[in-house]
């Protein structure tokens, strides 16, 4: 079970990741002005990115922070 979640985590960091990727490439690279609605739907892909982030980050270091 565990690596089922360790798994999922790791497909929606990754989408998270290549959504803004290319989000900002075709901002700043093809000259793509994004609408209002754009800039406020990436709020919730950074949330993910630093939040699954910061889960892996704790898990490494769970025994150290447990003792």
């Amino acid at each position: 079970m565990i690596l089922n979640n360790k798994l999922l985590l790791n497909g929606i960091l990754a989408f998270s990741i290549l959504s803004l990727s290319i989000a900002y490439f075709i901002q700043y690279v093809l000259g793509h002005k994004p609408c209002n609605l754009c800039i406020i739907e990436r709020i919730p892909y950074i949330a993910a990115i630093i939040l699954i982030s910061l889960v892996f980050i704790l898990n490494k270091y769970q025994k150290i922070i447990s003792s």
